[in-house]
Formats: structure tokens, sequence, C-alpha cells
């Protein structure tokens, strides 16, 4: 059995701008599944393909915070679990099952994992957001 955590370590580098949201964005393409980095306050940083063919173009989508683009909430989930929130309390990947809502207002239930991404002095200030569907 596949184990349903996404385990990600991305050593970033303030120099070369390694997860900048506008260089290289074929990286997260390369995963299968909706998937954006999220800092840790909730803006997205960038997206993959899928992400933005399901919410929007990049520059619909970069900035704003993954509650306002995947919920339509002003604030933070609290009417469910929030993966981000929690893979942030327990420095450590966390899966979920979800409703989300596309760029149309269409439901759909999801399973979200989201992973820690540790920064090259082990801190932890962005997280990779992965939504597949249930």
């Amino acid at each position: 059995m596949v184990n349903p955590h996404i385990v990600v370590t991305i050593v970033t580098c303030a120099h070369c701008g390694w997860l900048h949201p506008r260089r290289r964005p074929w990286q997260l393409d390369a995963i299968e599944g909706q998937a954006c980095i999220v800092d840790s306050g909730y803006h997205v940083l960038s997206a993959n393909e899928a992400f933005r063919e399901s919410y929007g173009a990049e520059s619909s989508v970069i900035g704003k915070t993954c509650f306002a683009i995947i919920h339509g909430l002003g604030h933070p989930c609290a009417d469910h679990p929030c993966p981000v929130k929690e893979a942030r309390r327990t420095n450590a990947p966390v899966t979920y099952d979800h409703v989300h809502h596309d760029v149309s207002g269409e439901t759909t239930r999801v399973r979200v994992s989201v992973s820690p991404i540790l920064d090259l002095d082990g801190s932890i200030n962005r997280f990779i957001h992965v939504r597949r569907s249930a």
C-alpha cells in the first residue's frame, strides 16, 4: 500500500530563488494532482498547472490565500480541520479528506496532503499542498 503522506524535503536557497514562484514552474508540474506551495501565512507562492487550471491563471492564485482560493473564505478554515495549520503545528505531513470548490463553484470530495518544507536552517516556513480525488 502506498503511504498517503507526501514526504518532501526541499532545500531552498535565498541566492538562487529555487522556489521563486516565477522560476522553474515545472518542479510542481511533476507532482500528480493539484499542487501548490503555501507560506506560513497561507499565501500561495507557486502552483502547478493542474492547480492553476482548477482555480484560475497563475496571476489569479499567486499571493492569494489558500483558504480564499480553495474554500472562498476570508479567514483560515475553522469549520473543518486545516491541513496547513496541522502540518505547521506538528511539523509533520498530514492528510485529510475535504470538500473543495473549483473556480466555477462546483464542489468535490478530495484528499489533501500537506507536508512541511525544510529551509536550509531547518526552519519550516513553507508547505506543499497536494490535492487528489478522494
